[in-house]
């Protein structure tokens, strides 16, 4: 599936796979957007006890980085 065709909101674990990243990893980048405000780690939403990954968000986070490498 293209990624213009997945939901709006993504489970971690197919965040995960769409960055190439394990799970494990994933939800420890979530962890440290939910620890520090947002500033750093994998944008999420908490919806209960799921989490989710805005598709918009996780396209905005990998143009950050590509616009400026050396962030975290």
């Amino acid at each position: 599936m293209k990624l213009n065709d997945m939901p709006d909101m993504l489970r971690v674990g197919v965040a995960a796979d769409i960055l190439r990243i394990s799970r494990t990893s994933a939800y420890g980048e979530v962890a440290a957007y939910r620890r520090t405000g947002g500033k750093e780690g994998l944008p999420s939403i908490a919806i209960g006890r799921c989490l989710r990954i805005p598709k918009k968000a996780l396209l905005a986070c990998i143009d950050a980085q590509m616009d400026n490498p050396n962030a975290a």
